[in-house]
């Protein structure tokens, strides 16, 4: 059987072009932010006011945690000082308002953004290459607000699975492997994505534009926290039930598609190999070869993503906004370690 099937070493590892049912294993999740609330005493009135990183006000539950949790703000000072706080970070950078993007723009005037979230936004900006992405791709900026561990979680999250699954394609097809480099290309190239998509799903998003009405689904979703561990006081635990639960409806469809994808890919590939074989070895490959059915396997992959997935990568985003921060402060160094550890062991978990 020259299509053999492998043991994933990943989540989506296997998932993808295996010729022959596959095995489950894991995939990523993020490390989101719990709001900083400040308290201050009114000059003028003597009374206490409550601001949330600076606004003014008390977001709903879950929008615009991220960015609180950061950035620190400038809520202590009075609209003046923040106007020219604002104006000095923006001239420090070269900028002016008018320069910054539409959405940014509304923030900053309904003050959904503090000053040194614009600065922070600015110095991103200024990046060669992020840069350039972050100022055309929303998402991405909102998350890199949100929490800047999220490019390390991700690029420890791309590496592991990367190296897993390369291992696992090597060892399985020995002398085969360049002969079928092929699958290995598109197995590897689905794998990534979908670590890359399992993180960035369970990203907690900086709220730059409004909240949606509380009364409404949207609202109610977007009122979920990232994931069911999430820190902040203002969850309810009904809330962290459904973040969980809608998490793992995402997980599934994940799982799903790429299951889906890469076994109809692989279908064509072994399809295009055997019309180049003649009549006799391709009646003797045809009978050696058997593919998994498309639709059973990726209903399974699925409901594994949903389930097993899902709960062992909350579990782990979790576990690294409560205790690595605590253990290990601001040193990349060892919090990137301490990520790398808890990632690589809730993939052997899951394989």
């Amino acid at each position: 059987n020259p299509f053999p099937a492998i043991a994933p070493g990943h989540e989506i590892s296997g998932m993808a072009f295996n010729p022959a049912p596959l095995l489950p294993g894991s995939i990523a999740g993020r490390r989101p932010c719990r709001r900083n609330r400040q308290c201050f005493g009114s000059r003028r009135s003597g009374r206490v006011q409550e601001l949330t990183g600076g606004t003014g006000r008390r977001p709903p539950s879950g929008i615009g945690r991220g960015g609180r949790r950061y950035g620190g703000g400038s809520g202590a000072g009075s609209e003046g000082d923040d106007d020219s706080s604002l104006e000095r970070v923006l001239a420090s950078a070269g900028r002016t308002r008018e320069s910054l993007a539409g959405d940014v723009a509304d923030a900053l005037a309904d003050k959904r953004i503090t000053v040194a979230e614009i600065e922070r936004l600015l110095r991103l900006e200024a990046l060669p290459l992020v840069g350039v992405i972050v100022r055309m791709w929303p998402g991405l900026r909102n998350r890199l607000l949100a929490n800047p561990r999220f490019p390390v979680v991700l690029a420890v999250e791309l590496a592991i699975g990367g190296f897993t699954k390369t291992t696992a394609e090597v060892g399985s097809r020995g002398e085969r492997f360049w002969k079928e480099f092929d699958f290995y290309l598109s197995d590897i190239c689905l794998e990534l994505i979908g670590d890359f998509a399992l993180v960035w799903l369970l990203s907690p998003v900086f709220a730059m534009r409004p909240p949606p009405a509380a009364s409404t689904l949207a609202g109610r979703v977007a009122a979920l926290p990232s994931h069911g561990l999430q820190v902040g006081k203002g969850f309810s635990l009904l809330q962290r039930v459904g973040g969980f639960a809608y998490k793992g409806v995402l997980f599934g469809c994940v799982g799903f598609l790429a299951s889906a994808v890469g076994h109809s890919a692989t279908r064509m590939l072994v399809e295009a190999r055997e019309a180049r074989r003649d009549a006799t070895s391709r009646k003797s490959q045809d009978e050696a070869v058997e593919l998994a059915p498309v639709w059973e396997n990726s209903l399974e992959w699925g409901k594994f993503m949903m389930l097993s997935s899902n709960t062992r990568y909350q579990a782990v985003a979790g576990i690294e906004e409560r205790f690595f921060e605590l253990l290990f402060g601001k040193n990349l160094a060892l919090s990137t370690a301490a990520t790398f550890v808890a990632r690589l062991g809730n993939n052997f978990a899951g394989s």
